[in-house]
């Protein structure tokens, strides 16, 4: 089966490679096949809403496990699948945001992921207006809705401010931890921010030093404070390294 994110040209190309050569001497030309193609995908693709009070089209209806409505202003999607969703009762869960693979008009695309077998598997996709802690606690009241006996033991989250403050309204009882991967992340967005893109790719003593500062994720929590004014100590006293430091 073909991507429908494949061109054109390609669908056409790989199909004839499986076409015998006395059934191709039958078939329409090449430009009429890419034309029959481009048709048939027109009538076939949705265009993309202009405003967010769209209609969600029958068809994709039994993906949709939670809209909270088409004139709710800060409208949030749940999608995903009934029986997945449910795995989200497991002790441990992580959820993950991102703002790279966001439909038009939404801020942000947050996955929720369980344990599945050996492996952890997105269970449900929540479309967001924006990133905050209002919006978040929306999130997980839903999230506790659908899922009534969602009591999980441990939640790993990225380093959102917004959505750690909600996970410790809405779960007090579980443990709440930072994924080691986006804390480097967030680390790097900073010191991009900070202006210390340049020093951190030239300079090795400034790159180890900063990359020292997300190693302390695997230092005794009762040794963090110490090592950490280790550190800081051996940062010149500038501005954006104080920044960093304080971040």
């Amino acid at each position: 089966m073909q991507s429908i994110s494949a061109t054109t040209r390609s669908v056409i190309g790989n199909t004839l490679k499986e076409v015998r050569d006395e059934v191709l001497a039958y078939m329409p030309k090449p430009t009429s096949l890419a034309r029959s193609l481009r048709h048939h995908r027109q009538q076939h693709t949705i265009a993309n809403p202009k405003t967010m009070h769209f209609d969600i089209p029958e068809k994709y209806q039994h993906l949709i496990l939670y809209d909270s409505g088409l004139y709710e202003e800060d409208r949030i999607l749940v999608l995903g699948d009934k029986e997945l969703m449910l795995e989200l009762n497991k002790d441990i869960i992580f959820g993950d945001g991102t703002f790279d693979k966001v439909p038009n008009m939404f801020y942000q695309l947050y996955t929720w992921h369980a344990q599945i077998g050996s492996s952890y598997r997105p269970c449900i996709y929540i479309l967001l207006l924006r990133k905050d802690t209002k919006i978040s606690d929306k999130m997980f009241k839903i999230m506790k809705q659908l899922v009534p006996n969602m009591v999980s033991q441990k939640i790993l989250l990225d380093f959102e401010k917004a959505c750690m403050n909600a996970a410790r309204t809405a779960f007090p009882e579980s443990e709440k931890k930072g994924c080691y991967f986006h804390l480097c992340q967030s680390l790097i967005r900073k010191i991009n921010s900070v202006g210390l893109k340049t020093e951190y790719e030239s300079d090795i003593d400034v790159k180890l030093r900063l990359k020292s500062l997300v190693a302390l994720a695997f230092v005794p929590m009762q040794d963090v404070r110490k090592n950490f004014d280790f550190l800081a100590a051996l940062f010149p006293n500038e501005d954006k390294f104080n920044e960093i430091l304080t971040y």
